[in-house]
């Protein structure tokens, strides 16, 4: 079993894996991985690091982002669109006033990899594959290891065995 200092570094190391696939890497995104908006920010309107705005400011944001023909208003390094940074909102009870900060995104992502079945994984209680399979339905840039395409048809930046190897090497 890995003590809690191990179980935080290695879960970084998924949570890094997840951005990069996200777009969140130096050969995509040259700023902070925090401040990533869907296109490199060719449809958001954004004034300065979306790091530094609240979250009303955020939702805002993803709402202009779709009027202004984004597939969708996904924003920071793990590609929040706006129904899930509700959802996020909602079961982690931050306000609108809330800095929509990197620790903050963080603390978001781990929400979604302990609704995707993080803990039941780490205890052996659901299989590596269900569980690639359910970052692949929150995270569109992942494979699907059914199919070793995107769950959502989209391109993915890594391969079901690089997922696999993430996965079993880290967790």
């Amino acid at each position: 079993m890995l003590n809690n200092g191990k179980r935080k570094m290695t879960i970084n190391v998924l949570l890094n894996a997840i951005g990069e696939a996200e777009g969140a890497r130096p050969d995509y995104w040259k700023g902070n991985p925090y401040d990533l908006t869907l296109g490199k920010g060719k449809y958001s309107p954004a004034s300065g690091p979306i790091s530094e705005m609240l979250v009303k400011n955020v939702k805002n944001l993803q709402k202009q982002m779709v009027k202004n023909g984004a597939p969708s208003g996904a924003v920071g390094k793990y590609q929040f669109i706006n129904k899930t940074l509700l959802e996020l909102q909602k079961a982690l009870k931050f306000k609108d006033t809330d800095v929509f900060s990197p620790e903050l995104q963080d603390k978001m992502a781990n929400k979604l990899l302990e609704r995707r079945g993080l803990k039941k994984f780490l205890k052996g209680e659901i299989h590596i594959k269900n569980f690639m399979k359910n970052l692949s339905k929150e995270w569109a840039s992942l494979p699907n290891p059914e199919t070793g395409v995107s769950y959502y048809g989209q391109r993915t930046h890594f391969s079901v065995n690089d997922m696999y190897k993430i996965l079993s090497e880290t967790l």
